[in-house]
């Protein structure tokens, strides 16, 4: 899978990210609180509908950043695109081809995956 554009809106702590993303490897580096790892769970999210950070859907509107009504993640791969809006839960696929398996955004693989800085698109980091 090749992600080339990440849109977030109200995502936590991405509250106005819109990414190109041109080379195979791109790294998301910053202070703490700057977004970095809301940003790796807007892209978990628009791909497979899935949250680490609260477990039940009617949760998910403690994702939504702070003093906002909505929030949405898009992510461009593959010319399709996946999105999950917020606090409804709403995922979506665009495309004809169904989603790849996403081992480095299973919950599973998320140390390794924080590690690297959050590498989005990054296989070389992966282990």
């Amino acid at each position: 899978m090749k992600i080339t554009a990440i849109k977030t809106q109200n995502f936590i702590g991405a509250r106005d990210v819109d990414v190109k993303l041109a080379k195979p490897i791109c790294l998301f580096a910053g202070k703490n609180f700057s977004g970095k790892s809301s940003l790796q769970e807007a892209v978990r999210m628009a791909l497979t509908g899935e949250s680490v950070r609260v477990s039940l859907k009617k949760e998910y509107g403690r994702l939504i950043t702070e003093s906002q009504t909505v929030g949405y993640a898009v992510v461009e791969h593959d010319g399709q695109q996946s999105a999950i809006t917020l606090p409804n839960g709403a995922h979506e696929h665009t495309g004809n081809d169904r989603l790849p398996a996403v081992p480095a955004l299973r919950p599973g693989r998320t140390a390794i995956f924080q590690a690297c800085r959050p590498m989005i698109g990054a296989r070389s980091c992966l282990a």
